[in-house]
């Protein structure tokens, strides 16, 4: 379960990461 948990932190971290680069672009 918390391997889990953590996978999908990691995934919603990385769509934050791109959402926010293609604001700065």
């Amino acid at each position: 379960m918390e391997k889990m948990q953590t996978k999908t932190l990691a995934q919603l971290v990385q769509m934050v990461v791109e959402a926010g680069d293609r604001e700065s672009l």
